[in-house]
């Protein structure tokens, strides 16, 4: 099952890359 909406974004706190999912239902 492969996620609808997937983000990749930077963490200003870690500084690392992270991988973000978006639930459309929300």
């Amino acid at each position: 099952m492969l996620p609808c909406n997937v983000v990749v974004y930077e963490d200003p706190e870690k500084g690392e890359t992270v991988l973000g999912v978006i639930d459309p239902e929300m």
